[in-house]
């Protein structure tokens, strides 16, 4: 039985202070874990005992209460080696600039068009590395992550690397993932976690609205009324959202959301009631009227007017069809 202590680097968890392999074989000095490191190092190359690493990741993602785990993609489409044992969780659907050697170098533009997010990832969510050197494009996918789930502050993505530069200087947490030693000729350490204790289901439970944060009359009419009734929709619905997002109750957040249509035909409502929200039909109709009665008014100035201008000079004709023709529209404007 072998214990894998776990690091912390600015909370991004890690198994290993990672040293270059040429600088280890070659100077001498602290250069991290050279042995940790020559099992990163032979994993990210061919693929060697990935079943160690499976059960360091799986150990952790158990004490962490992770559903599910998104592997950083590497910078072509090609499957990493984690992606071969984890699956291809964030897919990377064009190749990058490779970031090896370069990891403090800002990353290029249109980096996040460059892979696709699953819609349907469950979350907590365990974003798993290889490497942690600048922490740049760890970060970049903690906040894609984050965005994808609608989550802040980094409580639903937890971040893991097999190791970190131990030039960051990793700090021990004090926790560790215990794995059984391999046995001659026996190649799959078995991880030896506690099971999860069971619990119950979560119930269905009503929605629980802030009735505190609701106006005085709930019953008022008139549109300040129905605004200050909106405003406390949005309010019970933000609530409603937070309780099934923690998972107590999908009906909370559909039961919000009508209520919230409730409250919107309350407002359409005392509108229609004021004559300030008309159907459709009603304006077209209002609308039709008076180009109908535009067109009457107008379309009678030529022949009311003709005999009245014969023989007059130009400016005198003007005069006259300029007063008449604001008449007319005087009168259309005055109509209901």
């Amino acid at each position: 039985m072998t214990d894998a202590p776990i690091l912390n680097y600015r909370n991004t968890f890690g198994f290993v202070a990672y040293g270059s392999i040429l600088a280890n074989s070659i100077t001498k000095g602290d250069h991290g874990d050279r042995t940790g490191s020559r099992f990163v190092y032979n994993f990210r190359k061919s693929g060697k005992q990935s079943e160690r690493v499976k059960a360091l990741v799986e150990g952790f993602r158990t004490l962490k209460g992770c559903k599910s785990i998104a592997v950083i993609p590497g910078h072509t489409p090609a499957p990493t080696q984690l992606q071969q044992l984890f699956g291809v969780t964030i897919r990377r659907r064009s190749t990058v600039p490779d970031r090896n050697r370069k990891h403090h170098q800002e990353l290029p533009k249109g980096y996040g068009k460059s892979f696709v997010i699953p819609k349907d990832l469950e979350f907590p969510v365990l974003l798993l590395d290889d490497l942690f050197v600048s922490g740049r494009t760890m970060e970049h996918f903690r906040l894609a992550l984050e965005r994808r789930g609608h989550f802040h502050l980094g409580s639903q993505v937890v971040c893991l690397a097999l190791g970190i530069d131990h030039k960051l200087n990793p700090e021990p947490t004090g926790e560790t993932i215990a794995i059984e030693t391999p046995r001659p000729g026996q190649k799959s350490p078995k991880l030896r976690i506690p099971k999860p204790e069971p619990q119950d289901a979560p119930q269905d439970a009503p929605v629980d609205i802030p009735m505190d944060l609701a106006p005085a009359n709930l019953t008022e009419e008139g549109l300040d009324a129905a605004l200050a009734r909106l405003r406390w929709a949005e309010k019970a619905t933000f609530a409603a959202f937070q309780e099934a997002r923690d998972g107590k109750s999908l009906k909370a957040w559909s039961g919000a959301l009508d209520l919230l249509r409730k409250l919107e035909g309350n407002v359409i409502e005392v509108l229609q009631s004021r004559r300030e929200l008309l159907p459709a039909s009603e304006v077209k109709t209002w609308l039709g009227r008076q180009i109908d009665a535009a067109k009457s008014s107008l379309l009678d100035l030529p022949g009311r007017l003709a005999p009245g201008l014969e023989g007059l000079p130009w400016p005198e004709m003007q005069k006259i069809m300029e007063r008449e023709i604001r008449e007319a529209l005087r009168g259309l404007s005055n109509q209901p």
